[in-house]
């Protein structure tokens, strides 16, 4: 359910704003319900239908039916929730369509070169609102790998961790929809030692922000995207070499260790 209240925009103006949103939203192309990732390349255009942003908006559908469910008395409200749960619904062929009955699965995206696995990763995300959303097996997520393996602290300590895909994206963004720390103590181990993991590094090497994707501060004159950042030994993939800290991630922090997400933040007050 959706309670964040700003005080910049009225709730007139945000009804609008979602009603602007959902008519472009509702105009693009999709497949089977699903919307399309672009990639531009040189002269290339490439798309495709993924779990990964599918499933961030089917949960964002959701946050804005849940913010709505008790103003069915008003009808722009009720009016937004209903367009959202529209759009919810369409994307009940394409989660359906992504469900591979072999493995138990999904496909990663609709050209089908690759099942998603992977327990550390915001695809999970997906996993579950394909349950929710495209009344799939819930063996999409119970057949999901979980690795694990030990990490050394600056202070000896051994600890062990699930390691993400990549950064702190990976491990924290589902947060925002689902409370998976209250799901299991073993989950919520793994969320709170991957956060240890997370600021023993930026303490080590006087990062004020955790480690993840973001776009890259040495070109400000252009968006450049700079992939493949997390914590060395900590991740599943090979990591690019940069000491770039990602605000945004460190905001995730907040949902497990609010006292050490605040002291983080303070830091980077201090830094900019």
């Amino acid at each position: 359910k959706g309670d964040i209240k700003v005080s910049n925009i009225t709730p007139q103006q945000a009804v609008a704003r979602l009603n602007t949103a959902f008519t472009n939203i509702e105009k693009l192309p999709k497949w089977k319900g699903l919307l399309y990732k672009y990639n531009f390349n040189d002269n290339t255009i490439d798309k495709m239908a993924c779990i990964f942003d599918n499933g961030n908006f089917a949960a964002s559908l959701g946050t804005v039916i849940g913010a709505f469910a008790d103003e069915q008395n008003d009808p722009a409200k009720k009016q937004i929730a209903d367009r959202a749960q529209k759009l919810l619904d369409a994307q009940k062929p394409g989660w359906q369509a992504l469900y591979d009955k072999r493995t138990g699965l999904l496909w990663g995206d609709y050209k089908k070169g690759y099942r998603f696995d992977i327990l550390g990763s915001e695809g999970r995300l997906g996993a579950i609102m394909s349950i929710v959303t495209g009344d799939n097996p819930t063996s999409v997520w119970t057949n999901l790998k979980q690795r694990t393996k030990n990490y050394t602290l600056s202070d000896g300590k051994k600890v062990e961790i699930m390691p993400p895909y990549e950064g702190a994206f990976q491990m924290y963004f589902p947060l925002m929809f689902v409370p998976e720390d209250e799901w299991s103590q073993g989950f919520a181990k793994a969320l709170n030692n991957y956060a240890a993991v997370q600021i023993d590094y930026a303490n080590k090497t006087g990062l004020p922000a955790l480690r993840s994707a973001s776009a890259n501060p040495y070109q400000p004159y252009r968006y450049t995207y700079a992939p493949g950042a997390g914590v060395p030994g900590a991740s599943l993939v090979k990591l690019a070499h940069s000491n770039i800290g990602a605000p945004y991630a460190t905001a995730f922090l907040n949902l497990i260790a609010p006292d050490k997400a605040m002291k983080m933040f303070q830091g980077l007050e201090k830094f900019t």
